[in-house]
């Protein structure tokens, strides 16, 4: 059992805002590979990459996560 709101395997994409389970940073996913051992990887705030698995992982709402990633920004890229 997992703590949290499921992502199922076909949200699981490119381009989607997730939040990491253990240290609640907000980030995009930018790649899948299904056959690897750390299958999603994870960019955030443009600057940091993880690799992870999707259980790992937990949707956000469209509204936190569209502030958390505008404001985790530099001014200058807004």
């Amino acid at each position: 059992m997992t703590d949290g709101t499921v992502i199922k395997d076909e949200d699981v994409v490119c381009g989607r805002p997730v939040k990491l389970k253990a240290s609640g940073e907000v980030g995009v996913i930018y790649e899948v590979k299904p056959g690897t051992k750390y299958p999603v990887r994870i960019l955030i705030k443009g600057e940091k990459e993880i690799q992870c698995t999707q259980a790992s992982v937990e949707k956000v709402s469209k509204k936190a996560s569209i502030d958390k990633l505008i404001k985790g920004r530099q001014e200058w890229e807004k």
